[in-house]
């Protein structure tokens, strides 16, 4: 378990127990499972004149309409953005949806 991380402690950990062989010789390679990889949903920022005001965790394969829709539907940036008014919305591709005056 140290080996990895003190190699040359790990070796002489493993040889004074008796082995004769480097605990490296043989070492043993995992395969990644490429369905945990895959990320299903995101998290993005949702931020009225810079300033941070929620966080919407929507579907990664989401269209900008309906990471919108979920941004306004979001308690506090929706009160925030019908007493400010604000006119421009902006959508950064996967950073965060932005509105200003």
């Amino acid at each position: 378990m140290i080996a990895p991380l003190a190699p040359h402690f790990g070796e002489e950990c493993w040889e004074l127990i008796g082995n004769e062989k480097s605990i490296f010789d043989e070492a043993v390679w995992f395969e990644p499972d490429e369905a945990a990889l895959v990320v299903d949903t995101v998290k993005i920022a949702v931020q009225v004149n810079g300033k941070l005001r929620a966080a919407i965790e929507v579907p990664a394969d989401s269209s900008e309409d309906d990471v919108k829709q979920s941004a306004y539907a979001e308690d506090k940036s929706s009160e925030t953005h019908r007493r400010r008014n604000s006119r421009k919305r902006n959508l950064r591709e996967k950073q965060s949806l932005r509105h200003s005056r």
